[in-house]
């Protein structure tokens, strides 16, 4: 997939460059894979696993201490979240559809990862950030609302 190179080698700034590096890339792949919607809109069928990679994403950006850009990735997913969870918006979890009939599932098998389960990971990870940003108020009220989203 991704060379590793010497891994030991690297610090902890390194690592948690490459494994953004990785994160954006696992992005941009899953995005390419799309499924038509109604009136001939596409939409990523991995949508939900897109979700969970930006909030890594914003986690390891967090952790190289890059706090404004970890704030813009996760509040990409947050739009993305709320879009789901809105009515209006086409956009939602596919689960095991097929394309056509005689073809098997697009998933593959992959699992769901519910709506409820990414809001708990955006807010836990949100939390996170308010933490960097020593707001530890914040970051309270968010894991307290994390905890009570289940």
């Amino acid at each position: 997939m991704f060379p590793i190179g010497d891994w030991n080698a690297l610090d902890g700034t390194a690592r948690w460059q490459k494994v953004d590096m990785w994160l954006r890339y696992a992005i941009e792949d899953y995005y390419k894979i799309k499924y038509s919607v109604k009136g001939g809109i596409e939409q990523p069928v991995f949508i939900d696993l897109i979700i969970k990679l930006t909030i890594c994403r914003a986690y390891a950006l967090n952790s190289i201490h890059k706090v404004v850009t970890a704030k813009n990735v996760l509040s990409f997913a947050e739009k993305m979240i709320n879009m789901l969870k809105s009515n209006q918006h086409p956009l939602r979890i596919i689960g095991a559809e097929k394309s056509n009939k005689n073809e098997v599932e697009m998933r593959q098998e992959a699992p769901v990862i519910p709506i409820d389960i990414l809001e708990q990971k955006y807010l836990m990870h949100k939390g996170f950030l308010e933490i960097s940003r020593n707001n530890k108020v914040q970051a309270k009220r968010l894991f307290v609302k994390a905890i009570n989203a289940g």
